[in-house]
């Protein structure tokens, strides 16, 4: 596997983001993923998060989109 796809979002009566789907196999199953969580769910503020398995991992913190501010 090159890259992970995890889902991120806030579950309804939940205050704190969580890892609601780790299976995709590719970004747009994951995006797909994140709108149906939020559609049946009622979840809130889905992202998904890439890792690329390829570059070194203490790059991927590297990178200023990670943070939000």
């Amino acid at each position: 596997m090159k890259n992970e796809y995890i889902v991120w979002g806030i579950p309804k009566g939940d205050k704190f983001e969580s890892v609601l789907y780790t299976k995709s196999n590719t970004l747009e199953e994951a995006q797909y993923m994140a709108r149906y969580l939020e559609d049946t769910y009622k979840v809130i503020k889905t992202r998904v998060q890439i890792i690329d398995f390829s570059k070194p991992l203490e790059d991927s913190f590297k990178n200023p989109n990670l943070i939000n501010t």
